[in-house]
């Protein structure tokens, strides 16, 4: 039981600014991709607070200068950049000097860019520069050195892949207008001629989530029938506990068989820039489905899973940071049924799977800019039973792994983000323990020297969560004695319900040795 003490009641909510600007449509973008090795763990990166002085960016733009698009035929030592891959977001490069270039990332639909994703082929020896323009956050971990990640082809020759890139980082507000605009600078050192690829952090694209499902044990079944606005299958894993099988959902929601033992949900990717959730799924997939495991056999054996890797898929592929093809956000649309199609074909199948079985844990991978380690948001309900116990979870994190932090997560008003998969769950279905899992995109301050993550430790945050569920659901008596699995009515008319309450979100400045010494006053949910 938690008591007013122990709980931390949110971050101060930034007023969302919402520009009137033309709603951008691309067309999905699946040429053939980059075909990239799989990411290595790197040695202990520090961070570091040395800050430089701001490169202004160009005040008016020269075409003379623009060489990406080609609006000039590039000179002979010139780079070519590119980024017409998926998941590729570059729109226009200005050579600034020698060896120094400003890059601007294409805006997302509803100006939300923080995300790049482009290449650099040519790149002959020397140190560059890199002026990256389009940022609509203030993410303060880069004023602490978090650098972006770039891949060599050189590198890749000798089996290194993916690594954090960059010196005399600097991150500063390079146009106050709204919205506001960021800008990133860091500077690199190319020893022998080489190809790159650089990206605001460890690229994780449709593709790669294909490629992995491939490699889970063949009795895992992938149902394909939900579609993407941009018409992409939306991969889903059912565990029927009941039949101790995997087995594809029908396509009629309705016909979807009973079952008796209590549900589990799991997803990831609602954001796509947010890569970090993608690993943490890999991780959590990976010890779930090991049948030498004896945590995840009780977990298969007590417990049935419906699992979406990958909510967003256009957005992933399109490149964005957080909305998708249509620029609906969609962690922002679970409240109202109706919403989007999309939601409403998740919720179709969510509903049929508790006509009779009990939803009992929700649980939703996220990346967050602005703070450190791995922390949760959660809630506590009077009107659903065990709502209270909820802290259980990330207490138990804490204890099975070290990058999580129990002290920085939150236990938030039950009606505060009402329009987010964890909330709008929790109210359609009882729901008792319902979290978001934010990582840091940059690192862990709770290691004996703080360092920069990588996707070995995000697939460990994956990996750990099971563990955390297994003690918290099958071993914590006050728990396991107490869950009632009879299948819970489904609340129909919460959006009505909700529409017509205030919502109480007591937000206060978050301050914190371990979050630094910045404040970051936005929930990144």
């Amino acid at each position: 039981m938690s008591s007013k003490s122990d709980k931390k009641i949110g971050i101060k909510k930034i007023k969302n600014q919402k520009p009137t600007i033309p709603r951008l449509t691309p067309s999905i973008r699946m040429e053939q991709p980059h075909l990239l090795v799989s990411p290595l763990n790197y040695p202990t990166f520090y961070f570091s607070k040395k800050r430089v002085s701001p490169l202004k960016p160009f005040k008016s733009l020269d075409k003379r200068r623009q060489i990406y698009p080609n609006n000039v035929a590039p000179s002979e030592g010139d780079i070519k950049f590119g980024g017409k891959f998926e998941s590729g977001n570059l729109d226009r490069v200005y050579r600034r000097g020698n060896n120094s270039y400003e890059i601007h990332i294409a805006p997302d639909p509803k100006r939300t860019a923080q995300w790049f994703y482009f290449s650099a082929e040519n790149i002959k020896p020397g140190t560059y520069t890199f002026v990256i323009i389009g940022f609509h956050r203030d993410t303060g971990i880069h004023h602490h050195g978090v650098t972006p990640v770039a891949l060599s082809e050189n590198d890749k020759r000798i089996g290194i892949g993916w690594k954090r890139i960059g010196e005399q980082l600097n991150y500063w507000l390079s146009s106050s207008g709204k919205p506001r605009e960021y800008t990133m600078s860091f500077q690199f050192t190319v020893h022998k001629l080489d190809s790159m690829h650089f990206a605001y952090t460890y690229p994780y694209n449709y593709s790669d989530l294909q490629s992995f499902l491939r490699t889970l044990p063949s009795y895992v079944h992938i149902t394909r029938n939900i579609f993407s606005p941009g018409k992409l299958n939306i991969p889903m894993i059912f565990w029927d506990a009941d039949n101790q099988i995997s087995s594809q959902l029908p396509e009629d929601p309705n016909q979807i068989p009973g079952g008796r033992k209590p549900l589990a949900i799991i997803v990831a990717r609602h954001h796509p820039g947010e890569t970090c959730s993608s690993y943490a799924m890999e991780g959590f997939l990976q010890k779930f489905f090991n049948k030498s495991d004896k945590e995840a056999n009780e977990m298969r054996n007590e417990y049935s899973f419906l699992i979406i890797p990958m909510v967003n898929v256009d957005g992933v592929v399109c490149g964005f940071y957080r909305p998708g093809l249509n620029g609906i956000d969609y962690n922002r649309v679970w409240k109202t049924k109706s919403k989007t199609e999309l939601g409403s074909s998740i919720l179709d199948i969510i509903d049929s799977l508790t006509k009779t079985r009990k939803l009992v844990f929700f649980l939703d991978f996220h990346g967050h800019a602005g703070l450190w380690n791995a922390f949760t948001y959660t809630l506590t309900n009077d009107k659903v039973p065990l709502s209270e116990l909820s802290p259980v979870f990330p207490e138990t994190m804490s204890k099975v792994c070290q990058y999580f932090t129990a002290t920085h997560s939150y236990i938030l008003s039950p009606h505060a983000y009402d329009r987010t998969m964890r909330v709008a769950l929790h109210h359609r279905y009882k729901v008792p323990f319902a979290y978001t899992l934010e990582m840091s995109i940059g690192g862990s301050t709770l290691t004996k020297e703080p360092n920069m993550f990588t996707p070995n430790e995000y697939r460990i945050v994956g990996s750990s969560t099971l563990t955390a569920m297994y003690e918290m659901l099958l071993l914590n008596e006050n728990i396991k004695g107490k869950l009632d699995f009879k299948a819970t009515e489904i609340d129909e008319n919460v959006e009505i319900k909700h529409e017509k309450k205030k919502h109480h979100h007591h937000g206060k400045k978050h301050h914190s040795t371990n979050n630094s010494d910045y404040e970051y006053n936005d929930i990144d949910e």
